[in-house]
């Protein structure tokens, strides 16, 4: 086997790669491997055989169209992430795998550990693609699974687009941390309408109503998010005024637990409408 001399520093995997004829061996053994023909033919989703430099020696078509090409040759002898244009595959000259970011990549830890335990491994990998401030994040379930072909061992890397259902959870999360402090707040106003004073009642009666309403908008956009794709929505820009999103998180942080026995003070003049 021969490895280019240069070794580019590196912050976690190795960065050495084989030449342009011994990568064609490698992908010409790849290629006529029963194994590998048949996950080619069977599976649909993305697929990659990397050799033990990481580098891409066959790929399926499903993954081609991902990225966007047709010819395979525009991607053998790189690295995933370069294939898939990570914003750190640039960082180091030894390229995906390298930089000190690599060290937290879910796929790059796969990969790695794959090779050094001779086992499969499974992590979950997030990424921003792209340049010239046209970045999109993406994250992939990643599983590495070593195979050995002749003397010579290789990974068979499966990726699992997940972006939507990350995305999904992302929103889901902020939902229910929304709609349980607003709830809390709405509770806490309710409980003082019932025992304070005439004039504290009335002010406790417009902060649930004006909090009910709040948690209503909340519903209403949460249900609309469950009958659409996400990256299909259409977005109705409208105006908000600032006085008004301090009023509901002051609503919010004066009925909530955590703000009894609290005083919360606005510093500073609230931005006028425009």
């Amino acid at each position: 086997m021969t490895i280019d001399k240069k070794q580019p520093e590196t912050f976690f995997a190795t960065p050495g790669r084989v030449g342009k004829a011994e990568l064609s061996e490698q992908a010409w053994a790849v290629s006529v491997n029963p194994i590998v023909r048949g996950l080619m033919q069977s599976i649909g989703g993305l697929f990659a055989v990397l050799n033990r430099q990481r580098q891409i020696i066959a790929v399926n078509d499903a993954l081609l169209g991902s990225l966007g090409i047709s010819d395979i040759a525009k991607v053998l002898g790189i690295r995933p992430g370069e294939a898939f244009d990570c914003l750190y595959a640039k960082e180091m000259a030894g390229g995906c795998g390298t930089s000190r970011y690599c060290v937290t990549c879910g796929a790059a830890v796969a990969i790695v550990s794959c090779l050094g335990e001779n086992r499969p491994v499974e992590q979950k990998c997030a990424l921003q693609s792209g340049t010239n401030g046209n970045l999109r994040d993406i994250c992939f379930r990643v599983k590495a699974s070593p195979l050995d072909i002749g003397s010579e061992r290789v990974i068979l890397l499966f990726l699992q687009d997940i972006t939507a259902l990350e995305r999904w959870a992302a929103l889901e999360r902020m939902f229910f941390n929304d709609i349980g402090n607003t709830i809390s707040a709405i509770h806490a106003a309710a409980a003082t309408a019932l025992t304070a004073k005439q004039h504290r009642r009335q002010e406790s009666i417009h902060v649930v109503h004006r909090l009910a309403e709040r948690l209503a908008r909340e519903f209403a956009l949460q249900k609309a998010l469950t009958q659409q794709d996400i990256g299909e929505m259409l977005v109705a820009p409208s105006p908000v005024y600032p006085e008004q999103i301090l009023c509901e998180l002051l609503d919010i942080a004066h009925s909530h637990p955590a703000g009894e026995r609290r005083t919360i003070r606005i510093d500073g003049v609230t931005p006028s409408r425009r």
